[in-house]
């Protein structure tokens, strides 16, 4: 098994940079100040040269050393985790998680899942190589450990609530937990980068849908539909996501269950966390992005939320309805503007000859522009009545714009996410002029992104 960096578009396979490069080795020994990381064996280097022998203890030194060659066998199956994660360890990460995110744990009280966590954690029986993944993963990217119990939990709670057999509520499970695993394999400078990701970059990001899901096909005991999923949690039914950009058709039930759990996990906790927003508040997300996920998973995500005994939150970011009018009027007509150079963006498109990235870039554009209209939000109805609040506040609307303040942010989160897109089409396939209209419509774009704030 080979975990390197490469992502796969339309059948084309694209390489990031420093594929054969074995970050995990830095892993293990970020991990070695708090748990002990002995080799089991000697590793030896693709050309046969022993480079640690057996029972030496990974530190920095030893980590760099590695780091400059490709071995023949994957490091992870060379070396043991001491003291590491166990399936009542990890049950107690759940009580924990469930401390700190009061409404998550509220959810999973009132619609008694939390016990189906708790038994699934307990009596996991876990390869020791998951095990150390876990482990390594807690202790060197704590926020996507977080995150994988935070998904776990969701995709467990949706996989019973869509009816299906234990096994595959275990597979969702697993899915949920390790789905971002695949980040251990990845250079940390690009992890922990402060700005905008370059295209290579970027891709090697992508990667760890792939990187994740040989994890699991290499162990014994994993089911095809956990790996899948983890493989397929980034996909979206229009063709919009990746690794493959593929259809609704081609997609498997789990991995768009992993994925409506990642998409409200990074919800609540990235957007919501300092506005005091709860689980309920993601509602307004979801009905935008009905057709995102498979519709099934859709409704069952929104009939947990529905009975979970959470409620909306109101919150006044602006300063009052008639501040909030004005900023949400203002960012409404940067929006309106917009469409208009999405639909340039389209036609441009649909003229030119391009590739696997410039037609992931074409369905993209055509569903943002297609969210924007069917929302309701660029209507001119809706700005002017948000710009004669300042004259006349109603403070009974507040629910309203907070709901039209949520999708709002959506749908500028759905734009950068185009334009970052179109960086990497840019990247890839734009080597001479023919792409100068083009550009000229994302330059336009990010500029009403900005002016939307």
């Amino acid at each position: 098994m080979s975990l390197s960096n490469q992502r796969v578009v339309g059948g084309e396979e694209l390489g990031a940079a420093d594929s054969d490069t074995n970050f995990y080795a830095a892993r293990l020994a970020g991990v070695n100040q708090d748990h002990v990381v002995l080799t089991t064996t000697d590793i030896v280097n693709a050309n046969g040269v022993i480079l640690v022998r057996k029972g030496v203890r990974i530190d920095s030194n030893i980590a760099e050393r590695i780091l400059r060659h490709k071995l023949i066998k994957p490091l992870e199956e060379q070396v043991a985790v001491a003291d590491g994660l166990n399936g009542q360890r990890l049950a107690e990460r759940f009580a924990c998680l469930h401390e700190k995110y009061p409404d998550l744990g509220h959810l999973h009280d009132r619609l008694g899942s939390i016990a189906l966590c708790n038994e699934l954690s307990v009596k996991s029986e876990f390869h020791t190589m998951l095990w150390q993944k876990l482990t390594v993963l807690e202790h060197e990217l704590p926020s996507e450990f977080e995150k994988g119990l935070f998904c776990a939990g969701l995709a467990a709670l949706l996989a019973r609530e869509l009816k299906l057999s234990h096994q595959d509520i275990q597979s969702a499970f697993l899915a949920g937990l390790t789905h971002d695993a695949g980040l251990l394999h990845i250079d940390p400078a690009i992890l922990n980068k402060n700005g905008p990701l370059t295209p290579p970059e970027w891709r090697a990001i992508q990667s760890h849908v792939i990187t994740g899901r040989m994890l699991l096909d290499h162990l014994p005991g994993v089911s095809s539909a956990a790996a899948d999923a983890v493989m397929q949690h980034h996909e979206r039914c229009d063709g919009t996501g990746y690794p493959v950009g593929t259809g609704e058709d081609q997609l498997g039930l789990l991995g768009q269950v992993v994925a409506i759990a990642d998409s409200v996990q990074a919800i609540r906790v990235r957007q919501f966390e300092k506005l005091g927003r709860n689980l309920y508040d993601t509602l307004p997300y979801l009905n935008l992005n009905a057709y995102t996920h498979f519709y099934s998973v859709f409704q069952a995500m929104v009939s947990v939320l529905k009975r979970s005994g959470l409620s909306q939150t109101l919150v006044d970011a602006y300063g009052g309805v008639a501040t909030m009018g004005l900023r949400l009027q203002q960012r409404g007509e940067s929006l309106q503007e917009a469409v208009g150079y999405l639909q340039a963006m389209v036609d441009s498109l649909e003229t030119s000859n391009i590739r696997s990235c410039g037609q992931h870039v074409l369905r993209s554009a055509r569903r943002v522009q297609t969210m924007m209209v069917s929302s309701g939000l660029v209507r001119i109805e809706l700005t002017t009545w948000l710009g004669s609040l300042a004259q006349e506040p109603d403070e009974s609307v507040l629910a309203e714009l907070n709901e039209i303040d949520l999708m709002q942010n959506e749908l500028r989160w759905q734009i950068r996410n185009l334009l970052r897109a179109f960086g990497e089409f840019y990247d890839l396939e734009c080597k001479d002029d023919s792409c100068g209209a083009l550009a000229l419509h994302a330059e336009r774009l990010e500029d009403c992104l900005k002016a939307a704030g």
